[in-house]
């Protein structure tokens, strides 16, 4: 080859060299991805790296080796490097750790030759690469180093560094790569290989076993790619990464994943993080630990480690969201006993948040997207809504089944949690309803009352709205059961506008009737008769097909409240409308009929006293025209005939009244009627036919003072008529029926006696005397002076017959059985006005005593004038004589002294004649003494 031929030979060479010098990117050689650095070799067209190459070896044997410029030397280094490439990429099988020998030849020769080649650090770069892809690890890493040290501030001491630690981690000596890796990450973000750097130096610490030290580093570089200013349902989503991006991110969280669950506890996550400042992405890294633990088929590690994100960060939306995932993994495993404390856990959770956003304010942008982020709220809201329900309805059940008033308190607690945190809307309706529900179970009537209000009126339509609102009804009618007196009062008043608001709110509901006619009848205990009356004709009005029952009891109602209010005219015609309605079996059917009678009456009674008289008595009798089986019959009647009477018309109230026992012989103005129809012919002086009516009053149900009254009278007609047989049995009658009071019993005895008396019936007349003084005797405290008195005249009466048959005995032959028959008399009659005396009677014991005296007297003169005994000589008879004397005159100081007793009653202002015949006694035993005082007496005598 010419030397014109091989110059310009070499000029292209050196051109196609110089084309072919390499170009950094963005990757690096060996990193985990296999990227390696691109040196842009490609031959210019037309020209190919071995046929380079041949060129070059050729040209340096023509002019040897050592005489070749550093350029060449560089070039031919390099086409080696592609040649060797382009055989790799093509799958050589020849390839050996040696195909690289010639390019690290000529980069040593480069190096060794020119020492101040001015690319020497590219050289030393290029040459690390040979060394490296030819397995020549330690001269690979003191290449590298080399260009670090010598090159400190080149552009290219980072992937320097990058490419030792990758070679370094490759073979397994992770301290050195550890170095190498920390190198470039204190060259910082400015470094393209820093992201990597910091991975594999991460790595590089977790596989000399410090795990935790290589979590710092991990989360350093999860801070440069996931702390990004997103809200966290948007920042879980990872869409501002690119693909690379979440691969790189995948990577790490499974290093941390790995950390983490070496350690005994499965939420060492928290512990780890606990000091440290909250980042934006830290939910995401338990999420991802909990899908891990899922992974591993650790469920229950997997949901503590959801629990546990809420103690990290108890202001987060997800740190309550997390704990639904761990219910979630509860619910799988079907692990009941753990389901509902996760749930109470999970409301506290929202409370804790709830109550941190209230009580302080966010401090920088993070916290800001947090509290903003609608998604995650919305989200937990929702979740919040079941979870609150489904205590609700758990604890609502079991108390159902146990029936303790704990349980129901823990579910009453709940929906009013529920009803807390969502007030609104159809839901919150029927969870208010299933509140009022466990209350009203739990017997809290007065709080079940107001919260089926609440559900009833407040949620607007919907489908529980009425039944809400009647059990409202209920509730407080089961309330007011146990309380008394005021507290009573009003709280019956608010279960009445409970009531009318359930009507005027539900019309339409088939219970408003009845709600309506209770309400009325309500108003109508209470005497609220105004209101009473709006409700109960409400009920006419507007329900005219409803149930006859309910009908019934508004008619009731309205015709009892009108009656009430003295409207009788208005209350006839609702009774008459009810006796229309009800059939006759109807036990109410007689009730309805009986108060229209009394409507009626009512009007009746009404002219009455108003002075209609005649109108009453036409009242009256259109109410007999109305009903004519009325039981009230009688009583109309009866009225109809007093009204007569007042009118005194007593024909045509007798008319009324002289059938009237006859026809009601058992009603209880029977006795009235027969003692107005005595009355009646007493004011017609038809007096035989009034003691007969009077008699009858007897045989009636009457009471005892009218009995006494009615025989006494009927007594005194009869004998006023002459008709003294009836006059008798009458006053007999009174006796023997009224024994007391005793005074009048011994009067009537007395009548009968001088009836008797008068008809000369002595024998009667003395067992009537007889009668008298033994009932007086026996009357005890019921004696008084009259009776007394009657007593003492029948026992005077009595004596006096004695008396006379004492007189009627004479002192002759047979002397001894005379003297003891007149003695026999005598003590006969002395006992007999004893008893006169005894009873201290003026008039008879005054005359007692009289009798008394002058039996004596009569005695002792009768004794000396008796017939003396024939047989006795001259001597026994004065003897005789002289016995007869002193038998004789112990009598005469007897009958004096007794005259004399009755004359000192004077002093008392007793003189009767009987004292006045004592005093004249006195005279004739006494006239010296008592002469002149009975001269005095008989001047007295004719004064009177």
């Amino acid at each position: 080859m010419n030397l014109r031929r091989a110059l310009l030979f070499l000029m292209a060479l050196i051109l196609t060299a110089c084309a072919g010098t390499p170009e950094q990117n963005d990757t690096t050689l060996g990193s985990l991805d296999s990227m390696e650095i691109d040196l842009d070799e490609t031959p210019r067209q037309g020209l190919s790296v071995d046929r380079a190459i041949e060129t070059y070896e050729g040209l340096a044997q023509d002019i040897g080796a050592g005489e070749l410029n550093a350029k060449a030397m560089r070039s031919l280094a390099d086409l080696e490097m592609q040649r060797v490439g382009k055989a790799f990429d093509d799958g050589d099988p020849s390839l050996d750790e040696n195909s690289y020998d010639k390019a690290i030849h000529w980069y040593q020769k480069l190096l060794v030759t020119y020492p101040k080649y001015p690319e020497r650090e590219d050289v030393l770069y290029q040459l690390a690469r040979a060394y490296e892809q030819s397995g020549r690890v330690e001269k690979a890493v003191r290449a590298l180093k080399l260009v670090a040290r010598l090159y400190p501030h080149s552009p290219r001491v980072d992937e320097a560094h990058f490419r030792r630690g990758e070679i370094l981690f490759a073979d397994l000596r992770y301290d050195e790569a550890e170095h190498a890796y920390s190198n470039v990450v204190a060259i910082g973000h400015s470094s393209k290989f820093y992201e990597q750097a910091l991975f594999k130096y991460g790595w590089s610490i977790y596989k000399q076993d410090r795990c935790v030290d290589s979590m710092t580093v991990f989360f350093t570089l999860l801070d440069s790619k996931l702390n990004q200013n997103m809200a966290p349902s948007e920042l879980s989503q990872l869409a501002f990464l690119e693909k690379s991006e979440k691969e790189l991110v995948g990577e790490v969280d499974r290093v941390i994943n790995l950390c983490v669950s070496q350690k005994d506890d499965p939420v060492y996550l928290s512990t780890y993080l606990e000091g440290k400042p909250a980042r934006a992405y830290e939910f995401l890294i338990y999420e991802w630990l909990a899908q891990y633990y899922l992974e591993q088929e650790r469920p229950y590690d997997a949901a503590k480690v959801f629990s546990a994100f809420y103690k990290r960060a108890p202001w987060h939306p997800y740190g309550v969201l997390y704990q639904d995932r761990a219910i979630e993994i509860y619910r799988n495993q079907g692990r009941k006993d753990l389901i509902i404390p996760a749930k109470v856990e999970y409301v506290l959770r929202y409370e804790g948040m709830t109550e941190h956003w209230a009580n302080t304010s966010h401090n920088n942008y993070f916290e800001f997207l947090v509290r903003t982020d609608t998604k995650s709220v919305d989200a937990v809201k929702k979740l919040l809504k079941s979870h609150l329900l489904d205590l609700a309805k758990y604890n609502h059940a079991k108390a159902q089944k146990t029936a303790l008033m704990v349980d129901y308190w823990e579910a009453i607690k709940w929906y009013r949690r529920y009803l807390k945190y969502f007030p609104e809307g159809e839901e919150a309706a029927t969870i208010n309803f299933m509140l009022a529900e466990a209350l009203f179970e739990d017997k809290s009537y007065n709080e079940a009352a107001l919260e089926y209000e609440r559900t009833g009126y407040q949620y607007g339509e919907h489908d529980k709205a009425a039944e809400a609102a009647y059990a409202a009804l209920l509730a407080y009618a089961e309330h007011e059961k146990s309380l008394k007196g005021k507290e009573k009062a009003d709280w019956h008043h608010q279960v009445t506008k409970s009531a009318l608001k359930f009507a005027d709110t539900f019309p339409g509901d088939p219970r408003t009737p009845a709600v309506l006619v209770k309400t009325a009848e309500e108003f109508y205990q209470a005497k609220r008769y105004g209101e009473a009356v709006t409700s109960a004709q409400r009920v006419i009005d507007v329900y005219p097909d409803v149930d006859k029952k309910l009908k019934r009891s508004a008619l009731i109602i309205l015709a009892n409240t009108y009656f009430e209010q003295e409207k009788y005219n208005i209350a006839e015609l609702y009774y008459a409308d009810l006796v229309a309605l009800l059939p006759k079996g109807d036990p109410m059917h007689k009730e309805a009929k009986s108060r229209l009678v009394a409507a009626i009456y009512k009007q009746a009674e009404h002219l009455k006293v108003e002075g209609a008289l005649p109108g009453a008595i036409e009242e009256f009798n259109r109410l007999l025209k109305v009903v004519p089986d009325t039981p009230m019959r009688p009583v109309v009647e009866f009225d109809i005939a007093t009204l007569y009477i007042v009118l005194d018309n007593w024909e045509k109230a007798l008319e009324i009244l002289e059938p009237f026992a006859a026809k009601y012989p058992r009603h209880e103005l029977t006795p009235a009627a027969a003692e107005k129809v005595a009355a009646g012919y007493l004011k017609l002086e038809k007096h035989a036919k009034a003691a007969n009516a009077l008699v009858g009053l007897t045989k009636t149900k009457q009471s005892p003072d009218m009995m006494r009254e009615s025989l006494w009278k009927a007594a005194e007609l009869y004998e006023q008529v002459g008709d003294l047989e009836n006059a008798v049995n009458t006053y007999l009658q009174y006796a023997m029926d009224f024994p007391a009071p005793l005074e009048a019993a011994l009067e009537a005895q007395y009548k009968i006696g001088q009836i008797y008396r008068m008809q000369n019936k002595n024998f009667n007349y003395r067992v009537q005397l007889q009668k008298i003084y033994d009932a007086d005797q026996k009357g005890r405290n019921q004696r008084t002076a009259r009776t007394r008195y009657l007593a003492a005249q029948a026992a005077f009466e009595l004596a006096e017959p004695l008396y006379k048959r004492y007189a009627r005995v004479r002192l002759v032959e047979p002397i001894r059985q005379n003297m003891k028959l007149k003695d026999q008399y005598m003590k006969q009659a002395l006992a007999a006005y004893n008893k006169a005396a005894e009873l201290e009677v003026a008039e008879y014991t005054t005359a007692a005593t009289y009798r008394i005296a002058a039996m004596y007297a009569d005695f002792s003169t009768k004794l000396m004038e008796s017939d003396r005994p024939v047989n006795l000589n001259e001597e026994e008879l004065e003897q005789y004589e002289l016995m007869l004397e002193e038998q004789a005159f112990p009598f005469e100081e007897k009958a004096i002294d007794l005259h004399i007793a009755n004359v000192d009653r004077i002093v008392s202002g007793i003189y009767d004649e009987w004292v006045k015949k004592s005093l004249k006694s006195l005279a004739e035993f006494m006239p010296v003494r008592y002469k002149k005082l009975e001269r005095r007496d008989a001047v007295y005598s004719s004064l009177d």
